[in-house]
C-alpha cells in the first residue's frame, strides 16, 4: 500500500511539472500566438507589428480577395490626419481606403500622440510591408489626409522615387520637392 502511494504521489509531482512547463511554455509563447491570430487573411483587414518610438507598435493592414495568387499586390498607404492618433489603430477601420474594396493591400500605421509623420519613419514603415507581403515596389501609392497630407508632402520629398502616385487630401506641403 506505501509503494502504491509513493508512486501516485510521484506521479502527481510528474503531472503537476508537466502542466508548470506547459503553462509556461504557453505564457512564453503568448504575445507571437495572439499576433498570429490577428494578422490579415485573404479579403479581411487585420493587424500586423511595426517596432517604432514614433508611430504605434501595431498597424492595420487589409489583403484583397484574391491575395492568394502568387502575383505582386500594388501597396496603398494610408496616412490619417492629426484626431486619430493614439494607441488604437483598429480605430482607423472607419476611414480612408478601408471603406472601399481595392484590389491593393492597404496599411495604416497610427501615429503616437503628440506626434506627426515623420518622413523617415513611413519610409521605414513601408519598406517593412513591402518586404513583409506581396508587393509591387512600381506600385507604391501614399495618401493622406488633412495631417497626413502633410506627412505624404514631406515624405514624397524625402523618398521621390519611392512612389507610383502619393495623394495629399486637405493638407499643405511644398510640391517642388515632391517628383514622383
Amino acid at each position: 500500500m506505501r509503494r502504491f502511494i509513493v508512486v501516485a504521489h510521484g506521479s502527481i509531482l510528474e503531472m503537476l511539472l508537466v502542466l508548470s512547463i506547459i503553462a509556461l511554455a504557453v505564457q512564453l509563447s503568448w504575445p507571437a500566438v495572439t499576433c498570429w491570430w490577428q494578422l490579415p487573411r485573404p479579403g479581411q483587414t487585420g493587424i500586423d507589428r511595426f517596432e517604432s518610438d514614433a508611430i504605434a507598435k501595431t498597424f492595420i493592414i487589409h489583403l484583397p480577395d484574391t491575395y492568394r495568387n502568387e502575383k505582386s499586390w500594388p501597396l496603398v498607404v494610408f496616412l490619417h490626419d492629426s484626431g486619430e492618433r493614439g494607441h488604437q489603430p483598429d480605430k482607423l477601420h472607419r476611414v480612408g481606403p478601408f471603406t472601399r474594396q481595392l484590389q491593393a493591400v492597404v496599411a495604416a500605421p497610427q501615429c503616437l500622440p503628440s506626434t506627426g509623420w515623420q518622413p523617415k519613419v513611413v519610409a521605414e514603415f513601408i519598406e517593412q510591408v513591402a518586404s513583409d507581403y506581396r508587393i509591387d515596389r512600381d506600385r507604391i501609392y501614399l495618401i493622406g489626409y488633412s495631417m497626413g497630407a502633410y506627412g505624404v508632402w514631406d515624405t514624397t520629398a524625402a523618398y521621390p522615387e519611392r512612389f507610383a502616385a502619393v495623394v495629399p487630401i486637405s493638407g499643405g506641403g511644398n510640391p517642388d520637392g515632391a517628383t514622383c
